[in-house]
């Protein structure tokens, strides 16, 4: 759950464009046809030409599966992208992250969480500490030069 804190965008560079798809679900399922002991199937390959019901019953079930609400608001007519990689070959099983364009007027860094004014002091900390550090190491290789 913390990486999707860090990373909730998905950027995907075509030679033709550059997009953004934020994300809304990430979990384990089958990728065999029928009830497994991930719940009732999943046809998450099978997402071209839905009607709005049946768009709408995918959502749903990517919100009822996902490890972490990520507070992405999905509607009709919006483009999903669906990433897939093997999960253990003994199930068939598959980790999905399924993310949703961004629409016009979005930007990928509305989706990263804000930081506090506590994040941000304790950011400007760690900084100053690097900086004293590097400051250190490089006094330290000078005396070692002399």
């Amino acid at each position: 759950d913390e990486f999707i804190d860090k990373a909730p965008v998905i950027e995907f560079d075509t030679n033709y464009a550059q997009q953004y798809y934020a994300i809304i679900g990430y979990f384990v399922t089958s990728g065999s046809y029928g009830e497994t002991h991930y719940g009732e199937e999943f046809a998450y390959w099978d997402m071209e030409n839905m009607n709005e019901k049946e768009f709408q019953k995918y959502i749903d079930t990517v919100n009822e599966r996902t490890y972490k609400d990520t507070g992405v608001d999905v509607k009709y007519g919006d483009q999903l992208l669906t990433l897939q990689t093997c999960f253990m070959d003994e199930d068939n099983s598959r980790f999905l992250v399924i993310g949703r364009k961004l629409r016009d007027g979005e930007k990928p860094e509305d989706f990263y969480p804000k930081k506090s004014d506590k994040d941000k002091d304790e950011e400007k900390d760690e900084n100053s500490k690097d900086k004293e550090n590097d400051e250190d190491n490089e006094a330290e290789d000078s005396e070692d030069a002399e």
